[in-house]
């Protein structure tokens, strides 16, 4: 069986329409147009190094902002209730290219008088400026497959290695693509647990990404998870039309 190198994942060719959208989502996971690159690895690693200066205390004056605009405004990240933006830790790369972290509006100084999460846990938003739109029901298949190969735990993981990584479920859900996972590889100030939930999913043309992590030693149960993402992801598309 011959192989082809789409975006430094190797797809083994299949025939037909499984072929076709294997090739879309090597492309979209990628996030590669004219030379812009976000790969999820390199996603991961960018969570890592913004998640590792979050602090339980807002470093801004004011109260901490419920939303907050990036893909040069076409996106508005906006978390579940009780979550606000850790504009401390968040980080711009470039006006379209973000890594947003949200966490309890209380912990981040919003006071006593705001909501408490439902669910307690760090979120992180990531988008990159490649304009790719993914047809993630008709890749789901596709992709629990990828993500059961080297090449797939390699994306996922913060080090871009497969063996840090193991991945425990797949699934299509709310038109994104959930993933639940543990990433062993060193993550910088220890601020999270290794196990922890992942989605994808595309809005206004470019894929975007969403993590739901727990705290160290904490593991988000799994109906948390799923519902944490799910509310995260309604709550930026509402946010965002």
């Amino acid at each position: 069986m011959g192989v082809k190198r789409v975006n430094r994942l190797t797809i083994y060719r299949r025939s037909g329409r499984e072929n076709a959208v294997l090739g879309l989502v090597a492309l979209g996971l990628s996030l590669a147009v004219s030379g812009c690159k976000m790969n999820l690895s390199e996603t991961a690693q960018s969570e890592a190094a913004v998640l590792a200066t979050a602090s339980s205390v807002s470093r801004n004056n004011g109260l901490p902002p419920r939303e907050m605009k990036i893909a040069g405004g076409a996106i508005t990240v906006s978390g579940p209730r009780g979550y606000c933006i850790d504009r401390a830790a968040s980080s711009m790369r470039a006006e379209d290219q973000a890594v947003v972290v949200l966490s309890s509006c209380r912990e981040l100084g919003g006071g006593f008088l705001s909501p408490a999460p439902e669910v307690a846990a760090i979120l992180t938003v990531a988008v990159a400026s490649a304009d790719i739109a993914l047809d993630l029901p008709a890749a789901t298949p596709a992709l629990q497959r990828l993500f059961t190969t080297d090449a797939g735990r390699a994306l996922l993981s913060r080090a871009g290695t497969a063996r840090s990584v193991t991945v425990h479920e797949s699934f299509g859900a709310e038109d994104a693509f959930m993933v639940r996972l543990t990433d062993t590889s060193p993550f910088p100030g220890g601020e999270v647990g290794a196990d922890y939930w992942r989605a994808i999913f595309s809005l206004g043309g470019r894929a975007v990404t969403v993590s739901a992590y727990g705290g160290p030693g904490q593991t988000l149960q799994r109906n948390e998870g799923i519902r944490l993402l799910r509310d995260f992801i309604l709550s930026i598309r509402s946010a965002s039309t």
